[in-house]
Formats: structure tokens, sequence, C-alpha cells
């Protein structure tokens, strides 16, 4: 259902899986939690490691939902993070994270280190008039602020104004995707 539901409306070149996509209506888990001042890893995490070997393109939305740590504390998010980077690293990922900024504001939530053992960030924000107020554009800025490996030479700079949401869908039948609940592909009830 949600699948269907963003195929219709945002996609519009339909969704090339390679194989599946993993999109959960299922609440997520976290990563880590903290034990008596420690931090541990959830064993859920070596189950989607499993379940996800293949895949080589990750998204996480939202990063929070993940993350068991104190949001503002550097060290449990260094920790987090290290989980990801040393999984992106030794299986040749591109792992993604979507989190959020606190409200009107760019600056994102939480710990520095979050930010920190990223290789490149990008902002994205609604368009605003010479007033300061937001439009109701399907145009957002959209600005690249760490860039480890010179991502701005193929986004075309630093900043871009980019069309996100499509005025109109041009598929108006998506392909068929298999719609996958990730907690019963790691078999969690």
């Amino acid at each position: 259902e949600r699948i269907n539901e963003i195929s219709n409306k945002v996609y519009t070149q339909g969704i090339n899986t390679h194989n599946r996509l993993f999109i959960s209506a299922d609440p997520t888990f976290h990563a880590i939690h903290e034990e008596n001042r420690s931090i541990t890893s959830n064993p859920l995490l070596h189950k989607m490691k499993i379940k996800l070997k293949d895949t080589k393109f990750i998204v996480l939305d939202p990063l929070i939902a993940f993350y068991g740590g104190d949001e503002n504390n550097n060290s449990h998010a260094r920790q987090f993070m290290q989980l990801f980077t040393q999984w992106a690293a030794e299986e040749d990922k591109i792992i993604i994270f979507i989190h959020h900024s606190t409200k009107n504001t760019t600056q994102s939530r939480g710990a520095s280190a979050l930010v920190d053992a990223s290789r490149a960030v990008y902002e994205v924000d609604k368009i605003k008039d010479s007033d300061g107020n937001e439009t109701n554009s399907t145009k957002r800025i959209v600005s690249l602020t760490k860039d480890n490996y010179r991502a701005s030479k193929y986004f075309g700079g630093y900043k871009k104004e980019v069309v996100i949401f499509p005025s109109e869908t041009i598929v108006k039948k998506p392909k068929v995707i298999e719609y996958i609940s990730i907690d019963d592909e790691l078999g969690i009830s």
C-alpha cells in the first residue's frame, strides 16, 4: 500500500529496484541502546545486515528512529555511526540517513558526531519569498554542506534549487513492486 502511494505520487520514471525495495510501515528498532551507562548494539542489526547483504543502497528514514542513545551525546552518536560506516566499508554499501533539522533552523538536531562521521551532508530547505515566508513551491533548495568525496563536482556546486515534488506524475502505472515488511524479513513479531 505504501509503496504504491509513493510510486503514484512521487516517482516520475518508475522505480528500478534491481531486486527488491524494502519499505516498512512497521515500527523500527534501535540499532544501539544504552544500558548501565554503556552502549550495546542490538542483535536485530546483525539480522538486518544479513537480510540486506545484496542491497547496495540503503536509506534509513528518519535516523532518530534507529538511534537508541542520547541524541545529544557525541560518544553515543560516534558508536552508532561507526556501526554503519564499518558496514558500508566492509560490504561496499551506500547508506543514507534522513535526519531532520530543529524547528525554524537549518541546524541538524543532536550530536555533532552524526555529521562528523558522514562523508557528505545535504540539507534540503523550503523556498522562501523576500519576506522570509515559505512558498508553496514544488522546488527546494538543496545545499551540500559537507563534501569529503567532491560531490560538488557532480552536483554542480554547493547550492541548487531543484524540483523535489513533481507537479504531475509522468508514469501513471508504475512497475509492480513487491512490498516486504522488514519486520517479517527479520523474523520480528
